[in-house]
């Protein structure tokens, strides 16, 4: 899967359960669209999902907790760990870049999602 059609994949996912408020849908693009251009920035040579590393991830995420307050910062990793795994067998990922990425456990509006594990859906919770 291409990076580029990675966002629309993940918002016409039926198997995520994402129930959100167009609100929460148009900054989860924003946050989507900063990486992206994030990551054309530094790695333009990068076009399918598969070749985005953990290494690429903590290389983001060090950029993020520079510029932002705690909670923005949480809610780009937050959204970009549940995009990953949505898309993760679309695109053949391996390894979510923003697994090993650690965020404070605030209180945050959230997303409860299914996720499909194997032959069953397992609950996942996004804090936005």
């Amino acid at each position: 899967m291409k990076v580029a059609d990675a966002w629309e994949e993940f918002c016409n996912d039926t198997t995520s359960g994402i129930t959100a408020k167009d609100d929460t849908m148009r900054a989860s693009a924003g946050y989507w669209n900063a990486f992206t251009t994030w990551l054309g920035k530094k790695s333009p040579r990068i076009e399918f999902m598969r070749a985005i590393t953990p290494k690429d991830g903590k290389a983001y995420s060090r950029k993020l907790k520079g510029e932002l307050a705690t909670g923005t910062y949480q809610k780009h990793i937050r959204l970009l760990r549940l995009l990953f795994d949505v898309v993760a067998a679309e695109a053949r990922i391996n390894e979510n870049p923003f697994d090993g990425i650690t965020t404070k456990d605030d209180d945050y509006t959230s997303i409860k999602v299914m996720l499909p594990d194997g032959d069953r859906l397992v609950p996942y919770r996004i804090e936005l």
